[in-house]
């Protein structure tokens, strides 16, 4: 955590006053940044990755890429061009040779996944460099300075073994906003049945962890598509001689990312107050510790944010709201956003714990404000064809309040 902690305050130096008489755009440094950090052992060991087809042209530059995640050694982009570069579809065989793993089993996986993807999605993979799936990576985050998605193989398991494997690399946020007095959790439902009881097996098919791993893709892929959209790398602008973090430096300079001007901001004092606690780690001080789950849930509700990781950052704000569109339009999950009330700040909560809820709201995407914020950023982010149909899907749904005091077996029925 120390090292965490020097990292930002230097970002905020930097932030404040460039670097030496340059002035130099700095991107705020939020979960990306922050993963890199926490994920630091797996780029010491280059040698545990193999890449799905090694011995196709340029495989050493696209491994070499991948790993090249620091401003001062970021690759030039010609070295391995983004994958929608010049295609206007984009196949899975393309998408696999750009595919890295710790775990030869792990591209099995993926590509049967990828085969049960929504075929017009596959298109998102055209703002990646690079897809790297490791047991060591943990949690699952994009960074722009290599235009690389980095996956854990938590999300890739099928076997025991494979999921004891995969479990020893822990998410560095587990125990953060544990000194808080509420707890935000995001559930989703079809026809009754948990998305998440897939992550409860001891073994599990393709079939079963596809919806899983395909929501979190959308997740990534969000964040790509925020740096280089379609409408970016088929341009004129696009200067591939540049690095990854020159380019994606440039744009934040020029305000040229999505997520830099998004269509309302959220506005909840009492979320901006918990975000840095529950996603950054920070301290929980007095009035913190004093805000109770009922103000966190009516913050919440009358807000714009889609869920309460939109808190995070912009860029999480943007990821999102895109997430919560294509999973509901390809999947039909419901998707709940609950608050647990605790019995107070510092609660050590004990195994028997009933985690009485608070109150939330179900199908928050449908709101009228929320909506309008997803149509913004589908526009921008999709062809307009696209971008209708997918909204056009959340006309179908609308936002449902869920009581205080709901019993969980009922939650999926409301």
């Amino acid at each position: 955590m120390k090292t965490k902690a020097l990292f930002l305050i230097l970002l905020s130096v930097l932030a404040i006053s460039g670097c030496s008489k340059k002035k130099t755009a700095v991107i705020p440094a939020d979960h990306n940044e922050e993963a890199l950090l926490a994920n630091e052992t797996f780029f010491d060991h280059p040698e545990e990755i193999i890449l799905y087809n090694p011995s196709q042209e340029n495989a050493d530059k696209i491994k070499d890429c991948a790993f090249k995640v620091k401003a001062e050694n970021s690759c030039p982009i010609s070295d391995s061009p983004l994958l929608g570069m010049n295609k206007n579809q984009i196949s899975i065989n393309e998408i696999m040779n750009r595919t890295m793993s710790s775990k030869y089993s792990y591209f099995e996986t993926f590509r049967n996944v990828l085969y049960q993807m929504p075929k017009e999605t596959l298109n998102l993979f055209g703002s990646v460099n690079a897809i790297v799936i490791s047991d060591r990576i943990n949690p699952d985050f994009y960074h722009y300075s290599s235009g690389a998605i980095y996956l854990s193989g938590n999300n890739f398991w099928k076997t025991e073994a494979e999921r004891e494997a995969a479990n020893n690399n822990k998410d560095y946020r587990e125990s953060f906003g544990a000194a808080l007095p509420f707890i935000s959790t995001r559930e989703h439902y079809k026809r009754g049945r948990s998305l998440d009881l897939a992550e409860r097996l001891k073994t599990r098919t393709d079939q079963q962890l596809a919806p899983l791993l395909i929501k979190l893709l959308f997740h990534e892929l969000a964040h790509a598509n925020d740096f280089f959209p379609k409408s970016f790398y088929d341009s004129t602008d696009m200067d591939v001689t540049k690095s990854y973090y020159a380019m994606t430096e440039e744009n934040w300079e020029k305000e040229k990312v999505i997520s830099q001007k998004m269509k309302t901001d959220l506005t909840s004092v009492a979320w901006k107050k918990a975000s840095p606690i529950l996603y950054q780690g920070e301290k929980a001080d007095a009035e913190a510790k004093n805000t109770s789950a009922y103000t966190m849930l009516r913050e919440f509700i009358t807000d714009v944010a889609v869920a309460p990781y939109s808190y995070s950052s912009p860029r999480e704000d943007m990821a999102m709201l895109i997430e919560e569109s294509l999973f509901y339009h390809y999947y039909e999950y419901d998707s709940y956003v609950i608050i647990i009330k605790l019995p107070g700040a510092d609660f050590k909560i004990p195994e028997d714990f009933s985690y009485p809820i608070a109150g939330g709201i179900k199908n928050k995407i449908a709101a009228p404000n929320v909506k309008e914020r997803a149509e913004d950023i589908l526009e921008r982010v999709f062809n307009p064809a696209f971008a209708d149909k997918i909204s056009r899907s959340l006309e179908t749904i609308y936002p449902v309040a869920i009581p205080e005091d709901t019993d969980w077996d009922n939650i999926k029925k409301i």
